[in-house]
């Protein structure tokens, strides 16, 4: 995510059968956050929260290692 902006569509387009109290939990201060109500460093906080208990959170370190495996397997 590279702004509010982005994690509100991110939130929005979330699938419905799993929007749950962790998901409004991240949607409300990003929302607040976008519309200048609330700090970015505290929507990012409660988005960070979030992805954490849904999981998808990716470790960027773990990302970059795969993606070097991938490369060196397609040369």
């Amino acid at each position: 995510m590279a702004n509010a902006a982005d994690a509100v569509d991110f939130l929005n387009n979330w699938p419905e059968e799993q929007k749950d109290l962790a998901h409004q939990t991240a949607l409300q201060p990003c929302c607040d956050a976008y519309d200048g109500h609330q700090p970015v460093s505290a929507a990012h906080q409660a988005f960070l929260e979030s992805a954490t208990s849904a999981a998808i959170l990716e470790d960027p370190m773990s990302a970059r290692q795969w993606i070097a495996a991938c490369k060196k397997l397609l040369a």
